[in-house]
């Protein structure tokens, strides 16, 4: 590089080395004149070492600097609070260990530290021993110091062992004369050898062996006889039982009675005045009773048996026999279908860890000779626009009342009297639907087959509602609708519209309380369900309206009487069928149910009198119509019901109750806030 400056200041060089620098001056006549200077970059200090490790007859270990870089001066640090400034110093310590080292030169650089490990030749101390007379079991023990020792032992013959620590055991078969060699080494590279050890090995003591047998000739009682079988070479024995203190006993096989019932521990010395050994063992005290109870099948010759045995200790194992060897069970509850129906011959026994065991034999099981139904079903594919592709399902089962369908996809049917169903796929390709076919009796029956699915489509509500009174008199009828529309599948209906047949609608409320009508007659309501994907399904129902003359007395339970099964518009024509299955029953019970306190807060309780629902389904409705709150209370029995935390806003609501058995309740209350 060249300058023009008449000084140069702050000159860098990129590389260490040395450097000619010359400056040429030229007078303003011409003249010209050189004059030049070496100048040296060195590298920049940086601080290194090594070393040498100590042998292991001294503990002085030499440095060396060497590694260092433009190192002017030196500050050794040995990790002994020890220090040196000489560039390669010899540094002896007075023990073993490892030592943290560094050096810093010129006062600025300071190397990384290294560990020093300072190892010497361990201090060897003699070969100790001790010997267990009845096993002839030696133990060698050795006192050597030095830092983290291993223990190379050698025995007569040439056998060894290697440990990390002091202690060797070794067994003799016969007397006579043997050595004991050991090689001591420190940190695995600082060896020295003890001196050997010979010594004369004496023959064993005879040993004791201590076994102890509990036995009972009944299990199932509180004896138990306790024998030594086993035993040898004793002279004289003691007992412990259950942390009691210890009984001589001197003849066997000797019976303990009275014991409580659980588990008790048995502990037995042996001894022949030299040598002793112990033994211990457990047992159980527990009785168990075989029992149980039966039921038989309507619907075959299958008969469920429920295992009513008690024990007072311990899990029973259980072996049945059914009907002398016509079939076994190892269950506690097992369920058995016999050959051929009649009076069959039942056998329990349940047997404990104890060995206690008992029988129970019953010969009056009847094996009932009723069938269940037998499920069946065909299928088919449809396609026909996104709302009407999928599965129809046609059950062909025998004997059933009612069909669950399970259809593969993760969903399933809620049960049903209809044999037809169908239902839309989410995906295409195989599925294994499985229809539970029942009967009234309560007898079931499945069966299962693969259905392939070749579209897709979106499911239809299936909509469908029902009213406790289908037959009312023009004067103060109050008509309740309740839909039972159901959704299976992917989504969700979220909407639903209500014709009334007198020219009114509701096309906001998923249920529809108090409902009037203006006139007598014969009105035609019309529910539609809508899915959120635009799939339509609509149902009918006929409610009658009597004339005040010819009205009749009493109140009218009603059911659905049809349904548009293939949906529809909102617009599609309506089924002019008549309400059927009417039964004239009393089932207003609004005088049986007690709203109190009203006014209230919006918290409130409902006594219930006489009410023989085992469930009820409240309905909380504010004077808008908006259903505001619902929840289903299952009653066992309950005699009150509290309604809490469903924040009401002040106004005045109407309250319908309905029991499981279609009986209906109606309670206007306040809130006051």
């Amino acid at each position: 590089t060249t300058s023009t400056s008449t000084f140069i200041y702050n000159k860098t060089y990129a590389a260490v080395g040395t450097y000619t620098v010359t400056l040429r001056a030229i007078s303003s006549t011409g003249c010209v004149s050189y004059a030049t200077q070496t100048v040296t970059v060195t590298p920049s200090a940086s601080a290194a070492f090594s070393y040498t490790p100590n042998s292991c007859s001294s503990k002085a270990v030499v440095f060396s600097s060497a590694a260092s870089v433009s190192a002017s001066t030196y500050y050794w640090t040995f990790g002994d609070g020890q220090t040196s400034t000489l560039a390669n110093p010899t540094h002896t310590y007075a023990a073993d260990g490892n030592y943290s080292v560094t050096l810093r030169i010129n006062n600025t650089s300071t190397s990384a530290p290294q560990t020093v490990a300072v190892v010497s030749n361990p201090v060897v101390g003699a070969i100790s021993r001790s010997v267990t007379a009845c096993s002839n079991l030696y133990t060698f023990t050795n006192t050597s110091t030095g830092s983290t020792l291993t223990y190379a032992w050698t025995f007569s013959g040439g056998t060894g062992a290697t440990s990390v620590t002091n202690t060797a055991t070794r067994s003799y078969a016969s007397s006579g004369t043997q050595t004991v060699d050991l090689v001591v080494t420190a940190a695995g590279r600082c060896s020295t050898s003890a001196t050997q050890m010979s010594f004369t090995a004496a023959s064993a003591a005879t040993g004791v062996t201590a076994a102890v047998v509990v036995s009972a000739s009944n299990p199932c009682n509180t004896t138990r006889t306790i024998n030594n079988t086993g035993s040898v070479g004793a002279s004289s024995y003691r007992v412990k039982l259950d942390g009691g203190a210890y009984v001589t006993k001197s003849t066997f096989p000797y019976d303990t009675t009275g014991l409580t019932v659980g588990t008790h521990t048995l502990k037995l010395v042996a001894t022949n005045g030299t040598c002793y050994d112990t033994t211990t063992t457990t047992f159980v005290i527990g009785s168990v009773t075989a029992a149980y109870t039966s039921a038989s099948s309507t619907c075959g010759t299958s008969v469920t048996f429920t295992n009513t045995s008690t024990s007072t200790s311990g899990t029973p194992t259980y072996a049945w026999n059914f009907n002398s060897g016509e079939g076994t069970s190892t269950s506690t509850s097992p369920t058995f279908a016999f050959a051929t129906s009649g009076t069959k011959t039942v056998s329990l026994t349940a047997t404990l860890a104890n060995g206690c065991s008992t029988t129970v034999t019953k010969s009056n099981i009847t094996a009932n000779s009723g069938t269940g139904p037998v499920a069946g079903f065909t299928w088919s594919m449809v396609t026909g626009g996104v709302c009407n592709t999928g599965i129809r399902f046609t059950s062909t089962s025998t004997g059933a009342t009612s069909y669950t369908w399970n259809y593969g996809d993760g969903t399933v049917s809620i049960p049903s009297s209809t044999s037809t169903i169908f239902h839309s796929y989410a995906s295409t390709g195989s599925f294994l639907a499985t229809l539970t076919a029942s009967s009234g009796a309560g007898c079931s029956s499945i069966t299962t087959a693969t259905v392939v699915v070749t579209a897709t489509g979106y499911p239809k509500p299936e909509s469908s509602f029902s009213t406790a009174t289908a037959t009312q008199c023009v004067t103060g009828n109050r008509f309740d609708f309740f839909n039972r529309t159901t959704y299976n599948g992917a989504g969700w209906v979220p909407n639903y519209y209500w014709e009334f047949g007198d020219g009114t609608h509701n096309y906001t409320n998923t249920h529809v309380y108090g409902k009037t009508y203006a006139a007598a007659g014969t009105y035609q309501v019309r529910l539609v369900g809508v899915s959120n994907y635009g799939c339509k399904d609509t149902s009918y129902m006929n409610v009658v309206v009597q004339a005040v003359g010819s009205c009749t007395p009493g109140m009218i339970r009603g059911s659905i009487d049809d349904k548009n099964s293939s949906g529809g518009s909102l617009d599609a024509a309506s089924s002019n069928t008549a309400a059927t299955g009417l039964t004239t029953v009393s089932n207003d019970i609004s005088d049986q149910v007690i709203l109190y306190p009203n006014p209230n807060t919006g918290d409130f309780k409902l006594g219930l009198k006489d009410v023989q629902s085992q469930s009820v389904n409240i309905v909380i409705v504010d004077m808008l119509g908006r259903e505001v709150y619902e929840h289903t209370y299952v009653l066992n029995g309950r005699k009150e019901i509290d309604l809490y935390d469903m924040n009401l806003s002040a106004g005045t609501y109407n309250l319908v109750l309905r029991g499981s058995d279609e009986a209906v309740a109606r309670k206007s209350f306040a809130v006051v806030k």
